[in-house]
C-alpha cells in the first residue's frame, strides 16, 4: 500500500504509515526487507520492480506483465485492484514466486529471458511464471476461503487461469492442450507414490515438511485437474462466467466451496435442462482419495461395450459419479459421440453401439481425471489404427493411451508387447504433445535401458527414435512452431544417449565444424548439450584436445562434464588425466569422479586397472 506519511525516525526505530489495504486474510501479509543498492523502476503507474539487473534485460518481463494483466482484464472483467503492485526479483531465491496481495516475489533468473542463449520455449516458461503470480494475486487476494482445506481452490483456479490467458497470448491451439496434458498425465502418478489425501482432507497446517516440499502442488494439480473436467461439463464459456460472478460477489470477503459450486449451478442452469447437480459430482472426487479406473470389455457378437468403474488403489467398485464421453471407430473412419457426457453413478453398466464398430476410445480429449483399461483385443485393434499413421484418434487421446498404457503394463494388467505395439507409431508421429508421455516413460526406463536384458526394450525405442528423427532431420530450421524444436531436439538427445549412430555422427560432424569455422558454423545455444556432449561420443583424441584447449580458457564448467561424454575408453582416459592436472582442489576432483564413475564401463576399466590408474592420477 502506498505511504502516506514518511518515515519518522529516533535513535532507535522509524516509523512509516500506510494507507488502509482492503480487507485481506493475515495469510495474505508478506513483508520484503531491501536492501538499499536494489533499485527502484516504475513500470506502469504504481507498478514497480525492485530489482539488481540492468534495466535493459527487463524489457521481455515488462512486455509479459503488460500483456497478462491485458488478458486478465479480458477475461475476468477486473482492473487495477491495488492501489500500488511491489514486483521484487531476488537472485537465487529458494522459490520460484511468491506473493500477497500487492506485493510478488520471484526468483530473478526464472523471469528474464536472453533472446541469444535462451531456447524459445523459455520465454513461454518465464510468462507461465508470471501469469501464474499475477492471477493469485486475484484468486488469492481477492477471495479467501473460509476453510484451510478450501485453499486449493483459489491455488487451482490460478493455475488454470493462467494456462487460459498463455492460450491466448502464444495463439496456439494446442498449449492449453499441453498444459492439461501435462498436469491430467503426472498427477495420478505422484498422487499414488505421495499417498496423498482426499483434497476435503488435505489441510497445510497439519503437514509435515516433507508433505509440504514433495507433495503440496500435487494436491493443486489435482483440483486443477478437476476443475478442467467440470469446466468441459459446463462449457469453457458457462465456466468464466460463474468465476466472474463468484469474484463480483465474493470480492474481499471469504467463500466456501459450496458458494462456488452453487455460483457454477445457477449459471449451468441458465438455459440447461440437463440434471447435472455439480456439488454432488464434485462431492464424490473432494472426498474419496486417488481417482476411478474405468475399464471397458467389448462384445462384438453383441454390439455391447460394458464398463466396470473400480477404485486406483484397491480396484474395489466405483464410488464417483463419472463423467464418460467416448468416440466409436470402425476400419474406415471416427464416429463422433464426444458431445455427449454421461454422469455414471454405478460401478457397472452397458453401452449398446452399431456392429459396424471396430473399439471405442473412453475419455475424449482426457478431459475426465480418471484412466481407461480395454480388453486385449480393444488394445490390439487400437495399435493396429494407430500404426496406420493417420492420426484419427486426438492427439490428447493419443497420448493418454501411451501414459496408461504403461501403467497398466507397470502394475501387471497389460502385456509389454502390447504397450510396445501401442508406442510404435510415434515413429511417424510429429506431435509432441503425444510425444510428451513417452520421454517421461523413458526417464522412468533409463536406469535399465542398457542392461543386456533390456536390448528388446531398447530397439523399440530406438526405432521409434529414428523415425520421427527422419521426419524432422537433426538441423535447427526456422519454423516458428516451439513444440516441433523442442520434439527435435528431445529426440535427438535420447537417440544420441541410446547410441543411434547416425546421431552420433551428426553431432561430432556439427562440433567439428563449429571449431573449423565458429562464425560460419554457429548453432542455437540451446543444442549446445547436445552438439558438445554427443558430438565427443565418437570424438577421436584430435577433437578431445580441440575441447580441452576451449576448457582451459573459459569459466565454463560444463566443458569437463563434455569431456567426460567420450566413450572411447583410452579417449576417456586421457581425457580425465588431462582435467585433472587442471583441478587441483578435492572438491572439483570428487564432483569430476562422480562424473566419470557413471559411466559403467569407466567403473570395469578402473577395477581392472586400478593401480596404474590409482599410481597415474
Amino acid at each position: 500500500m502506498p505511504i502516506i506519511i514518511e518515515d519518522i525516525c529516533d535513535s532507535m526505530s522509524c516509523t512509516s504509515y500506510f494507507n488502509e489495504t482492503p480487507p485481506i486474510s493475515p495469510s495474505n501479509v508478506l513483508f520484503a526487507l531491501l536492501e538499499n543498492n536494489v533499485k527502484n523502476s516504475e513500470i506502469f503507474p504504481n507498478d514497480f520492480i525492485w530489482h539488481l539487473s540492468e534495466n535493459e534485460t527487463l524489457q521481455d518481463m515488462i512486455n509479459t506483465i503488460a500483456i497478462v494483466n491485458w488478458q486478465l482484464i479480458y477475461i475476468t472483467s477486473f482492473s487495477n485492484i491495488f492501489q500500488k503492485i511491489d514486483r521484487i526479483l531476488f537472485p537465487n531465491h529458494a522459490i520460484k514466486s511468491i506473493g500477497c496481495p500487492g506485493l510478488m516475489i520471484y526468483r530473478e533468473e526464472d523471469v528474464l529471458y536472453k533472446r541469444d542463449i535462451d531456447f524459445p520455449g523459455r520465454k513461454l516458461y518465464m510468462s507461465e511464471i508470471i501469469s501464474h503470480q499475477v492471477t493469485r494475486e486475484l484468486f488469492i487476494g481477492m477471495v479467501t476461503g473460509s476453510w484451510w482445506t478450501d485453499l486449493w481452490l483459489g491455488e487451482s483456479l490460478s493455475k488454470l487461469y493462467s494456462h487460459y490467458i498463455l492460450d491466448k497470448i502464444s495463439g496456439d491451439s494446442q498449449l492449453m492442450e499441453l498444459y492439461a496434458s501435462q498436469i491430467l498425465q503426472q498427477t495420478p502418478h505422484f498422487e499414488i507414490n505421495c499417498y496423498m489425501k482426499s483434497l476435503s482432507e488435505y489441510n497445510m497446517l497439519d503437514a509435515d515438511k516433507i508433505d509440504i516440499d514433495l507433495c503440496s502442488r500435487w494436491y493443486y494439480n489435482k483440483g486443477y485437474a478437476l476443475l478442467y473436467m467440470i469446466e468441459h461439463i459446463v462449457t469453457r464459456d458457462k465456466f468464466q462466467y460463474a468465476v466472474r460472478k463468484y469474484l463480483n460477489k465474493f470480492i474481499f470477503r471469504s467463500a466456501t466451496l459450496n458458494d462456488f459450486w452453487s455460483t457454477l449451478q445457477l449459471v449451468f442452469d441458465n438455459g440447461t435442462y440437463q440434471e447435472i447437480r455439480i456439488e454432488e459430482i464434485m462431492d464424490t472426487w473432494l472426498t474419496n482419495r486417488y481417482y476411478p479406473i474405468v475399464q471397458i470389455f467389448h462384445d462384438h457378437h453383441k454390439n455391447l461395450l460394458t464398463y466396470i468403474i473400480t477404485g486406483s488403489d484397491n480396484m474395489m467398485p466405483s464410488i464417483w459419479k463419472v463423467p464418460i464421453t467416448y468416440e466409436t471407430y470402425s476400419n474406415s473412419a471416427r464416429h463422433s459421440n464426444s458431445s455427449n457426457i454421461l454422469i455414471i453413478n454405478s460401478s457397472t453398466g452397458n453401452i449398446v453401439v452399431d456392429k459396424n464398430i471396430t473399439f471405442a476410445i473412453f475419455n475424449i480429449k482426457h478431459h475426465g481425471y480418471y484412466r481407461v483399461n480395454y480388453d486385449k483385443g480393444t488394445w490390439l485393434r487400437i495399435a493396429t489404427f494407430l500404426n496406420r499413421g493417420t492420426h484419427e484418434i486426438y492427439a490428447l487421446n493419443r497420448a493418454q493411451l501411451i501414459d496408461d498404457a504403461y501403467y497398466f503394463m507397470t502394475q501387471g494388467y497389460l502385456l509389454s508387447s502390447i504397450f510396445w505395439k501401442i508406442v510404435k507409431h510415434l515413429q511417424f508421429d510429429k506431435n509432441y504433445i503425444v510425444w510428451y508421455p513417452m520421454f517421461n516413460i523413458l526417464s522412468n526406463m533409463w536406469p535399465v535401458l542398457n542392461h543386456p536384458n533390456a536390448e528388446y526394450m531398447k530397439t523399440n525405442v530406438l526405432e521409434m527414435l529414428n523415425g520421427i528423427l527422419q521426419e524432422l532431420e537433426f538441423k535447427e530450421k526456422d519454423e516458428k512452431d516451439n513444440m516441433s524444436k523442442a520434439l527435435r531436439l528431445l529426440a535427438a538427445r535420447w537417440a544420441c544417449k541410446l547410441g543411434h549412430i547416425k546421431c552420433r555422427m551428426a553431432a561430432t560432424s556439427d562440433l567439428f565444424l563449429s571449431f573449423t569455422d565458429p562464425v560460419k558454423n554457429k548453432f542455437p545455444a540451446w543444442w549446445k548439450d547436445w552438439i558438445y556432449c554427443a558430438g565427443m561420443m565418437l570424438g577421436n583424441e584430435d577433437l578431445s584436445q580441440r575441447l580441452f584447449e576451449k576448457y582451459k580458457n573459459t569459466t565454463d564448467v560444463n566443458y569437463m562434464k563434455y569431456l567426460c561424454c567420450a566413450e572411447d575408453i583410452e579417449v576417456l582416459m586421457k581425457n580425465m588425466a588431462d582435467l585433472l592436472s587442471l583441478t587441483p582442489t578435492q572438491d572439483k576432483r570428487l564432483k569430476l569422479y562422480r562424473i566419470i564413475t557413471k559411466k559403467p564401463h569407466v567403473v570395469k576399466h578402473i577395477m581392472e586397472n586400478y593401480l596404474k590408474i590409482d599410481h597415474s592420477w
